[in-house]
């Protein structure tokens, strides 16, 4: 099935496949730094400003601020990654 595909299109397989696993690295990182986002606000609340610990509720708040920083990043690493595979894929015929 591989080969035909591969005479089909004539491309290198390996080459994509390589691509798309760095597409879908990013696309899991980005995916994971989302999820933990909510997790830090809950933190803040209930460590933080219920205990009244301005310590913790710094702490938080740095962490929350670095997975922001994050999520922004390999959102943009994901979506031109995903982007330039597609239009290689498309431009190889």
């Amino acid at each position: 099935m591989l080969d035909k595909l591969k005479r089909i299109f004539n491309i290198p397989i390996k080459k994509y496949i390589v691509k798309e696993f760095k597409c879908f690295v990013f696309l899991i990182i980005y995916t994971v730094a989302t999820l933990l986002l909510p997790t830090f606000v809950s933190k803040i609340i209930d460590k933080g400003i219920t205990q009244k610990n301005l310590r913790l509720a710094t702490l938080y708040s740095i962490g929350m601020l670095a997975t922001g920083v994050i999520v922004v990043i390999f959102q943009y690493l994901q979506q031109t990654s995903f982007y330039k595979l597609g239009q290689e894929l498309t431009m190889c015929n």
